[in-house]
């Protein structure tokens, strides 16, 4: 059959919605009894987008763990396609560029941008902790 296409960045768009909704559950989850003003989960946002916020993370409460297999799925299978997508881009201008194809094999290590592997990082660490609780 075909091969399936992925959205190159849809990982990005998983990893930070998803991390945006834990962290809204949790802050709902700790006895401080809410929001902090300038807490780095809001700081910047309109009100309006934090109002939405809190109503998304109540209507998904469980529902972002109980995912977990599948959204990690998703990232598996957009980020490998993005990394994909990278290699053949390269053997592509290799072979323009009238390179044989075993010079333009040896790629480099694909490497994710500070932010996401940042947002990556805490999103397993909150992953890992609501599965241990």
């Amino acid at each position: 059959g075909k091969p399936k296409r992925w959205w190159p960045y849809v990982y990005e768009v998983v990893i930070y919605q998803w991390l945006a909704l834990l962290i809204e559950q949790t802050k709902k989850g700790e006895k401080t009894g809410g929001a902090k003003q300038g807490s780095p989960s809001t700081s910047g946002l309109s009100p309006i987008v934090v109002k939405y916020l809190s109503h998304a993370a109540k209507a998904a409460r469980g529902a972002t763990i109980r995912c977990a297999p599948y959204l990690l799925e998703i990232i598996k299978q957009s980020l490998s396609w993005r990394v994909d997508s990278i290699s053949r881009r390269k053997e592509n201008k290799c072979n323009k560029d009238g390179k044989s194809s075993s010079e333009g094999i040896t790629t480099k290590l694909v490497k994710l941008d500070e932010n996401v592997l940042a947002a990556l990082e805490k999103l397993i660490t909150m992953l890992t902790d609501a599965s241990i609780d």
